[in-house]
C-alpha cells in the first residue's frame, strides 16, 4: 500500500485453495485498487491493518471550515 499524490494505492496477490475429497483447486490473482482521498484527509497518520483477510485502513481527517456553495449561472440560448 502506498500514497501517490492524493491517491491511496493498494496492490497485492490473492491465493485461495479449495479442497474436496476428489478435487483440489487453487484460485490465484493480482489485486490493484486506487482510491482518491477526501479533501480533508491527513496524509500523516494513515494506518492499515490486515486481519483474517480483511484490510482495514484508517484515514485521519482534519477539521476545515465549510465552504459555501458556489452558484453557476446557466446561459440560455
Amino acid at each position: 500500500m502506498r500514497l501517490e499524490g492524493d491517491q491511496l494505492v493498494i496492490e497485492g496477490e490473492k491465493r485461495e485453495e479449495k479442497r474436496t475429497k476428489h478435487l483440489a483447486e487453487i484460485v490465484y490473482g493480482r489485486v490493484y485498487r486506487a482510491y482518491l482521498l477526501p479533501k480533508d484527509a491527513k496524509k500523516e497518520g494513515l494506518e492499515a491493518r490486515l486481519a483474517k483477510g480483511v484490510l482495514e485502513v484508517r484515514i485521519p481527517r482534519e477539521k476545515r471550515p465549510e465552504e459555501p456553495p458556489v452558484k453557476i449561472p446557466v446561459q440560455e440560448g
